[in-house]
């Protein structure tokens, strides 16, 4: 299990609107989820937020999740953590990867912050590599959006639209069978490289380097409609309509074979599906439920101390109040979810303010609070919330 760090960023990160010399908008109306793009100097202030030596130690912090890949004469490993060790940095080809940066560093959940242009139902997480001179993953495709922000050395990419997806059999990494590179790049510190879904792609070390990369989940079809389902599920359950409803069999006569299913109650089920047409405030409750929903590998902590009421007017007003890093937030037309949990919408004004103003900006001053009270029904929910360990109060 992952515990989430204690903490997050200590003040709103900028939303880029620009990437290198392109301003965001138009990358979003011209190539995200379609054409892969390289950025030179792709965040102006982007600086390396932590050494070479920091990231090795996290990729060993038994709560870390994390893959060690090798490459020998003899082809690939993959090695899952809790990792104990690493092999020396002296030792080519290996590369380590390390999932929910954000969730461990805050200037990374800072840098993953810059990236809310994109929905954030689409948000997975920063993940960071590190390879060793000649290493990599092989070549590849995702079935997500990535942006491959290099942050220390070089990593020469490979890139190619093919079709071609088909993969190498019985191998521990999924690696393309055929791929035929279209475009080569070497990136240094600062540059980025954007790739759609399914784009072919292979990265390999120039010396060391680590390369972060920020994803974007592309949901299937069964995944989205599975969560709805989940949800109509147990709307059906609490529909008062369908449970005053008993299938009935009055003409049934003497049954010749008890262990077949009776097709006059596949037909009586049949009827009601379709008969039945979910509202749209289930599709979205179960939508933001699942979109909410931590990593398995997530716990939360509560606070040693339990909050009262008294506890958290006196944060709102001198402190504010911030989303756990690891905290999911969305809102809908309906309601709103947060880690999983559905919530109806406040019906004050101030504390739907206050609630969206969370959601977008992850945190709260006390001027942001100014007018809630201590019976509010915001500040009811921020000390539930608080008690979890999802919100808690800003830095002194």
């Amino acid at each position: 299990m992952q515990h989430a760090k204690p903490g997050a960023p200590s003040a709103p990160s900028p939303i880029l609107s620009r990437i290198a010399e392109e301003d965001v908008e138009t990358f979003m109306k011209t190539d995200w989820h379609r054409n892969a793009r390289l950025f030179r100097n792709a965040i102006a202030d982007f600086e390396p937020f932590c050494s070479i030596d920091e990231l090795l130690e996290l990729a060993k912090d038994p709560d870390a999740e994390t893959r060690l890949i090798e490459q020998t004469e003899t082809g690939w490993s993959l090695t899952h953590g809790p990792l104990d060790e690493l092999p020396p940095r002296s030792q080519k080809n290996w590369t380590v990867l390390v999932q929910g940066l954000n969730l461990m560093l805050d200037p990374a959940a800072r840098l993953l912050d810059r990236f809310r242009f994109v929905p954030d139902a689409r948000l997975d997480d920063l993940m960071v590599s590190f390879a060793t001179d000649g290493g990599g993953v092989g070549p590849h495709f995702d079935s997500y959006d990535v942006f491959l922000l290099q942050m220390h050395g070089q990593r020469r990419w490979r890139i190619s639209a093919q079709t071609s997806l088909d993969l190498v059999e019985n191998m521990p990494l999924k690696i393309l069978r055929d791929f035929k590179p279209e475009q080569e790049f070497v990136l240094n510190p600062g540059d980025m490289l954007y790739l759609p879904p399914r784009y072919a792609h292979d990265g390999v070390a120039i010396g060391e380097c680590t390369t972060l990369s920020i994803g974007f989940r592309s949901p299937t079809a069964a995944e989205l409609l599975s969560s709805v389902f989940q949800q109509l599920a147990e709307d059906v359950r609490e529909n008062t309509a369908l449970l005053a409803q008993r299938f009935a069999d009055p003409q049934r006569g003497v049954c010749q074979q008890p262990a077949l299913l009776p097709d006059d109650m596949v037909q009586w089920v049949t009827s009601h599906l379709q008969g039945f047409k979910p509202d749209i405030h289930s599709i979205e409750k179960g939508l933001l439920r699942e979109r909410t929903e931590p990593k398995d590998n997530v716990i939360f902590n509560a606070p040693m101390r339990a909050p009262t009421g008294r506890s958290v007017l006196r944060t709102f007003t001198t402190r504010g109040i911030r989303l756990h890093k690891a905290s999911r937030l969305m809102t809908g037309e309906r309601g709103f979810a947060m880690n999983g949990e559905w919530f109806e919408h406040f019906t004050q004004d101030i504390d739907k303010r206050c609630l969206s103003m969370l959601a977008h900006a992850r945190m709260l001053s006390p001027q942001d609070l100014e007018g809630c009270t201590q019976d509010s029904a915001f500040t009811s929910w921020c000390l539930s919330m608080m008690d979890a360990g999802w919100i808690e109060s800003m830095p002194d």
